[in-house]
C-alpha cells in the first residue's frame, strides 16, 4: 500500500504523503456521500442494512486495485 501511495503521491505532484492519505480520505468520504448503491455494490459489499460501511482508505484502494 505505502508504495501505491507513493506512487500516487508522484503521479498527483504531492510532496508530502500526508497529503495524498488526506486528499483519498477526502475523496472517499465524499464519493460515499453521493454514492450510488448500483455502482458502490460493484466494489464493496453491502451490509445488513442492504447499504454500504465507509471503506478505509486502504479498503477503497485495495478493491479499486482489485479491479483494475
Amino acid at each position: 500500500l505505502k508504495e501505491v501511495y507513493y506512487s500516487i503521491a508522484q503521479s498527483c505532484g504531492f510532496d508530502d504523503i500526508r497529503n495524498m492519505d488526506r486528499a483519498i480520505r477526502t475523496t472517499v468520504k465524499n464519493g460515499w456521500e453521493r454514492r450510488h448503491l448500483k455502482v458502490w455494490s460493484q466494489y464493496f459489499p453491502l451490509n445488513e442494512q442492504l447499504d454500504i460501511d465507509r471503506p478505509s482508505n486502504k479498503e477503497f484502494i485495495k478493491s479499486i486495485m482489485e479491479k483494475l
